[in-house]
């Protein structure tokens, strides 16, 4: 049903579309320049004439012109007699790998109230970063994009999450601040994903991913020694925790 859809409606209406774009002698453009977003361009050229690259006539003031105008704008369609420019944004949240994530707002926002709430890089509704405590797992889990179930699921908190998930418990020890060691399924993933669950005297019940390929043995005692980093032979649990 889409491809016949897809063709036949694409056909008639680019046809139709096209055809009166070219009676009214409207030419289609596609330059544009990106702003800051291309300082990395901008960047290699600059270094170039630094270390004695001689560009023609022209050519230096056009590349300082591009440099100033990254550091003040954004994206920019320029057309004979007009350009759309869009403005920098008025904020940008980056995490460690410089993508866009923020966990208390927008991770993008401009000056006329548009933002993007991400998460690690995945955009995810305004919901989820303002007002978690009120998402339900439900919710999370009956969305249809997998990346951004799973920043979901971060978001929450897989604590909150266990419930409406397929798992079970590997390993368990009495002592609920050595915890559980939990194998779980998230929807669409064809392999098991495990946590370490236990009580926390600081933050409650905490729930840290674990690396079974790293491990000595799938036991609770080999999760507490993979977080530190040592042997499960070497770990002893410490006497007081804070």
């Amino acid at each position: 049903l889409w491809d016949q859809l897809g063709d036949q409606l694409g056909g008639q209406l680019g046809d139709q579309l096209w055809g009166q774009l070219r009676e009214a002698k409207v030419e289609w453009q596609e330059l544009w320049f990106a702003g800051g977003a291309e300082a990395f361009w901008i960047a290699f050229y600059d270094y170039a004439q630094s270390i004695g690259v001689n560009y023609s006539d022209g050519q230096s003031d056009w590349l300082s012109a591009w440099m100033k105008y990254a550091e003040t704008c954004g994206c920019l369609y320029p057309y004979e007699g007009i350009a759309f420019v869009s403005r920098r944004p008025t904020r940008l949240v980056f995490n460690d790998n410089q993508l866009l994530h923020s966990e208390v707002g927008p991770a993008m926002e401009f000056a006329d109230g548009f933002a993007i709430h991400a998460w690690n890089g995945v955009r995810v509704p305004k919901k989820w970063i303002e007002s978690s405590s009120l998402v339900a797992p439900a919710e999370v889990l009956s969305t249809q994009n997998v990346e951004q179930r799973a920043a979901g699921i971060s978001i929450i908190g897989m604590a909150k999450m266990l419930d409406k998930l397929d798992h079970k418990i590997l390993d368990s020890d009495p002592d609920p601040s050595h915890g559980d060691l939990v194998q779980v399924m998230l929807p669409d993933l064809p392999d098991p994903v495990f946590y370490l669950k236990a009580e926390c005297p600081r933050n409650g019940t905490i729930m840290e991913p674990v690396n079974p390929h790293e491990m000595d043995e799938m036991s609770v005692l080999a999760a507490q020694a993979w977080r530190v980093g040592i042997p499960t032979s070497e770990f002893i649990y410490p006497t007081v925790r804070t």
